[in-house]
This record gives C-alpha cells, structure tokens and sequence, in this order.
C-alpha cells in the first residue's frame, strides 16, 4: 500500500507593468509564509457586469510566491520535493498553468541570464548532482520532449522538423491502456535520448524550444501556442541487487488563451485558441471528476454497488497524455501564474478557482521497483554455488564422523564385528526356526531364548538378522497372498454375475420355445376343424420366424446355433469407448488444472523489455490473469477469456520481431486477443534445461489452445 499525495497548488504573481494597479491582497498566517489571496469586491459599479465575482473571494494555496521572488526560492520550495523523490522511485509532474503572459514559459524555461534559469534547467542539475552523490546506485537518465498543438502530438527533439512548417511534421499516434484508466500513455515514435551529462541533457532542452510553436499576441510577443511535455525518465539500479527503481518526471508547460483571440488576430491565431480552450476545458472537468472520486465511491459503497466513476480522460489529448500525472501513480504540484492587473481580474479568478479544485485531488503513490531477472539469475546462480560447497563439506563430515562411530563401536563390542562359521550361521537359523514356530510365551520359547543366549552376543545378533528377515518375508508373503485373494474374489463376483444372466437368458429362450409350439399346436387344431389339413409351407416356416425375431428373442429358429459366450474365468472387456471417453477427461482436466495452477514466465511488453510474470487462469476459466513478480504488490491484469482469438508460438508478433533473441523462439508464444489487436507475449525460462523449457511451453501451448477452443472468440461466420 502506498502513501496518498494531494495535488500541490502553487501561485506566482508576475510584476505589474508601469501605471497599472493590482486586483488583490494577499494574506499571510502566524508562520510568515504566504498562502491566501483575496479580491476584494469591485467598487466601480461600471466594472462589475464584466466581472466573474459577485463578492470578496478567497483562494488558498500551498505557497504564495508575490512579485520579486527569484527563480531558485520558486524551485526550492515548490518543486524541489518532487525531483528528489524521482531520484527514490516516485513518479513526478510540475505543471504550469494560467492565462498568455502571465509568466508560465519563464517559470517553466527561465530567462537569458543564468539567475533566471527554470525549473527545467534546474531539475537537470539537482538530478545529476544527486546521481553522482548515490554511490551505492547506478543511475540512466532519458529524455523526451512532446508538444500538443490543434489537439495533435508531435515530438520536439525530430531533426527532421527542422525548418519545416508545423504541417509537415509527422504525427505521433498515442495508445491507451484499457486496463488501467489511471495509467500513462504510450508513444510511437516518439523519440527518447539518453543524456549522459547535465550538458546533453541542456542541449536536448533547447533543441526542443527551439521547435515550439510561438505567435506574437496583444499580450506576449512571443506566446506558446501549444502544450509541451518535457519527460526525464530515470532508472536506478541498486549494487548488489536485482531490485531496478523507475521513474517518470514530466515538466509541463501549458498553453494560455484569453478573450481576446475572439476578437483579434487572424484565421489560424482563432484556430489555435480555440483548441487550447477546448483543451483546457476538458482538462477543468478531468480535475473536476477526479474532486469527486472518493464520495462517488463511498456513496457506491454504502448503496452495495460496484464503484463506477468516470474520468472523462479520452475527451481531449491534453488529458489523454496527462492522465498518469492527474490521477494516477504521481507526485505532482501544480504552479498557477497570475496576472495581478485589474484588467485580468475575470482571467486571474478562473486560474485561482481551477487551482482551488487541484488542491483536493488525492491520489495514492509508491516507489516504481521491478525485478531484474538477468541479475535476479546471476544471484541465484551464485547462491546455489555456494549451498552445494556447504553440502560436499557436510557430506565429508558425515562421512568422518560415521568412520569414527564404526571404530568406537568395535571397540566396546568386539563380539558384534566377528563373523560366524557356516556351522554357527546354521545353528542360529535353526534357533530362529524354533522360537519361530513355538507357541507364543511357551516354555519351549523360553528355551529357545535361554541357548541364544548362552552362545554369546555374535550370535545374538545374528538370529536376530535372521528372525528381521524372516519377518520381513512372512509380512510380503501376506501381502501377496491377500491380493491374489482379492483378485480371486473379483473373479468369482464376476463369474457368477454372468451365470446368473446365462440364466436369465435360458429361461427367456425357454419361455419363447412354449409360446411357439403352443401357437403352432393351436392353430393345427383351428384347421383340422375348419378345412382340410394341409402342410405348413417353409413360407409359412419362414414368416414365424421372422415374427419371432421381430419380438425381440434371438433364439426363434431351434436350428440357429447356439451363442458363443466366453470362457467364465475372463472378465469382459470394457468398452472402448468409455476407455476413450475416460482419457479424454482426463486430459481436459489435467490441461485446466494446470492453467489454474499457473506458472512464472517472462512477459515482454511493448517494447520488447523482459519481465517476470505471474501467470493463471481464474477458477472458473472466465479470465486469464496475470500480475507482476517481486517488488510492491500490484493488481493483477486480468484478460476475459471470451476475447481470447488465437495463439502464436514462436516469435512471430512484433512484440518479439522488435527485440527478440531468435535462439529463444521454441520457448516462446504470443496470445491473441481482441480481433488479434492485442496480444500478451510470453516466455518460458527454467534455466539451461531446454527439454524442461519445451516441455512446459508445449504443456501450456496445448492447454491454451484448448480454452481457446471451448471459451474463445468465435470467428464471424
């Protein structure tokens, strides 16, 4: 279980221009930082139909940051959080938001001089300098730089978008997880960099700006017309261990627009602020419905209903690609640029009530750790290297200390070492005979004990080998003797069940002989009545005993031969086909036990990147699942077997054409789902033992294929 994070809201209040006046006041508690800001009511009575407040508001914040704050106390306090932790493994997100020239590009990129860096810059530098504090961890760092403009992706780091127009540039096409709403998108295409230095990483950022889309405007000479994402990934590997720590940090610099794109500008200036309206619209009702999550939930709960509460992320591609930052796995702080001047009171009080929302999203947050299986092996390589070092060495141990218990023991008891003479070997088994057959606590036993006895302990010791062994047989000749009566009995069973139907069978056929001569005799007697006697035809012969046979008896004609049955003492065969019948059912529950049981295989995701999985099908076969090995619990994904359309073994998806060892390709297979769009690729590894690995990938093959069959997508006829 993790920790739960609310969203922190942040304002930061741009200089006012000369001969302007401010709209607000700006309150600070007992501990002298700034968190509340308040408009006053307007006194102008002219001014107040244009205006968003009907009364005084107020609007609290984490931090407000007044006028001359320096770029390095904004990162300090706002964000600094936020870097370090991606450093431990949580996922980050600092985002900028507020009206055109309200200071979010600065805030976001910085100015010309160095004192003016942004939090982009600076977040570059905190990383690396606290990558080489970590000696006991290994760090890489990559990066990627997307922008959002007219609703579409495009990425900032292509060189071949260089002094080409914004409409020849390739579009990048996003996928979306279905399993997990709250989860990051995923790019084709998109161009990701390892930057080994701070230096590299700088160049990547400015090569980035250097392709934003920019457009003079009544407010800023030159405004963002888009939204950029500026992405660190960042992966960790601890010495010594096979646990790796993922992050994520997304600075996002979002577009601003005002009122004034309706009025002025040109054709393709109106187009831009509409989709950045539109795109700010949608992502106001993102924050809005992840506000109201947990009491749609508890209000779910309490009427004993499933909790159903949409997030309407794929209603514009702003939120589309924001929304493992908004609510997902992330620590994220949001910075609200205001414009304090009187005549963007309506804009400054829209951006105050937006952060307002922010700050009462919750979500829950943990470490990003996954097993490394290569180190995970090498580890349990080794530690099975040395378990069998400290076996041969307990073995040795053993082995001297039993050398030593043999010598002691010949020592004390010199008697039990010697051997006897064939003349003594048959005395004893003479003994042993006699204490054998006497009668249990007999005077003859006794005697039979006493020269034991008194021939000494070699002897001793002996007959008591000899009655051991005697035993021993006496108990196997028992054994054998009552399962060969048990098969007798079965066979007696079994025989005069079928003399007693031999029996049934002679009285039946016995029953239909009288009916037949009676039949016969009568109807002699109803001619040598009625006309004269003639002599029954063989037709007529023939048609009694083809009615006899329609009756049902076998036995209408004395002349048909007798039925051969089988000897009494062979019990009859049973039939083949409850023998087939009975190893088909076996199979098919062999097959579903194992699915239900489930195995460890090595997923690999869209990028061809190996991890170790946990694989099983649900008990009622309704869903194939799996979830990941190791690490923090998660989860499980879980497939519903009806979508299920086919199964690839072999490397055969682009799944494994990507990044696929070809030497591995009779382990692997590839499930299908989903009319074939989707598909969970799968590797079986059980160590150098490549029969074990074809075994199990034929066993799993074969009992997949058969759920497929009986619970999969039936093709369209």
């Amino acid at each position: 279980m993790g920790d739960t994070w609310k969203i922190g809201t942040y304002a930061r209040i741009r200089p006012l221009r000369k001969g302007a006046t401010k709209s607000y006041t700006i309150a600070s508690p007992h501990d002298g930082v700034a968190s509340t800001i308040t408009f006053p009511y307007p006194a102008a009575p002219d001014s107040r139909s244009n205006l968003k407040q009907r009364d005084e508001l107020e609007f609290k914040y984490t931090q407000v940051f007044d006028c001359p704050t320096s770029q390095d106390k904004i990162f300090h306090d706002a964000c600094l959080g936020v870097v370090t932790g991606a450093v431990e493994g949580y996922n980050g997100t600092i985002l900028a938001y507020g009206q055109t020239g309200s200071g979010k590009t600065f805030t976001i990129t910085g100015g010309e001089s160095y004192q003016e860096r942004g939090i982009v810059p600076r977040a570059i530098s905190t990383l690396f300098d606290a990558f080489e504090a970590r000696t006991d961890m290994t760090y890489k760092c990559y990066i990627s730089y997307l922008e959002i403009y007219n609703d579409s992706v495009y990425d900032l780091l292509d060189r071949t978008h260089m002094n080409k127009p914004i409409e020849a540039w390739t579009r990048l096409q996003v996928q979306l997880s279905d399993d997990d709403e709250d989860a990051n998108a995923q790019f084709r295409k998109l161009g990701v960099y390892e930057a080994k230095s701070e230096e590299e990483a700088l160049n990547l950022l400015f090569l980035g700006n250097a392709h934003r889309i920019t457009s003079d405007t009544p407010m800023n000479m030159a405004s963002s017309r888009s939204h950029s994402i500026f992405t660190m990934l960042i992966e960790g590997h601890r010495h010594n261990s096979e646990v790796i720590l993922h992050s994520k940090l997304h600075v996002v610099d979002l577009a601003g627009s005002e009122r004034v794109y309706k009025r002025d500008g040109s054709e393709r200036m109106r187009t831009e602020g509409r989709f950045i309206n539109l795109s700010l619209h949608h992502l106001e009702q993102v924050i809005l419905a992840l506000q109201t999550k947990p009491a749609a939930k508890k209000g779910a709960k309490a009427m004993g209903k499933p909790p159903n509460h949409h997030v309407p992320y794929r209603n514009s591609m702003l939120t589309s690609v924001l929304r493992g930052s908004l609510g997902g796995n992330c620590k994220s702080v949001f910075i609200g640029t205001l414009n304090p001047e009187a005549e963007f009171v309506d804009e400054s009080i829209s951006t105050c009530r937006f952060m307002q929302r922010c700050s009462e999203v919750a979500v829950d947050v943990h470490v990003n750790e996954e097993v490394d299986v290569y180190v995970l092996a090498e580890l349990l390589q080794a530690e099975n290297k040395r378990l069998q070092r400290d076996l041969a060495v307990t073995q040795a141990a053993l082995k001297d200390q039993a050398d030593v218990n043999s010598k002691l023991q010949a020592q004390v008891h010199p008697g039990v070492a010697m051997e006897l003479h064939a003349s003594d070997k048959a005395e004893c088994d003479q003994l042993v005979e006699k204490f054998l057959v006497a009668e249990w606590e007999s005077p003859a036993q006794a005697q039979v004990a006493m020269e034991i006895e008194r021939l000494g302990l070699g002897h001793a010791m002996y007959c008591l080998k000899s009655v051991k062994e005697s035993l021993v047989f006496a108990s196997n000749a028992t054994v054998e003797v009552q399962e060969l009566l048990n098969i007798q009995n079965d066979r007696i069973a079994g025989m005069e069940s079928r003399l007693a139907a031999q029996r049934a069978e002679a009285e039946t056929l016995n029953r239909a002989m009288a009916a037949l001569a009676a039949e016969v005799q009568s109807q002699d007697h109803t001619k040598s009545e009625t006309t004269k006697v003639h002599p029954v035809s063989s037709v007529t012969k023939q048609q009694h005993s083809h009615q006899l046979r329609q009756d049902g008896t076998n036995y209408a004609s004395p002349a048909d031969p007798p039925k051969k049955h089988p000897p009494l003492d062979t019990p009859p065969p049973p039939p083949f086909a409850a023998m087939s019948s009975t190893r088909g059912s076996d199979a098919i529950k062999r097959r579903m036990d194992l699915l239900k049981q489930g195995s460890i295989f090595i997923k690999h995701g869209r990028q061809g990147n190996p991890h170790p999985r946990f694989v099983w099908c649900t008990p009622d076969l309704q869903y194939l699942s799996y979830r990941s090995v190791g690490g923090s619990p998660t989860q499980p994904i879980q497939i519903p077997t009806s979508s299920l359309h086919s199964l690839a073994v072999g490397q055969t998806t682009k799944v494994f054409q990507r990044r696929g060892d070809p030497a591995r390709a009779p382990f692997c297979f590839s499930i299908l789902y989903e009319n074939t769009k989707r598909s969970l690729d799968l590797e079986v590894d059980e160590g150098d033992n490549i029969d074990r690995n074809k075994s199990k990938c034929a066993e799993w093959t074969e009992a997949l294929q058969y759920l497929i069959k009986v619970k999969g997508a039936k093709p369209k006829q």
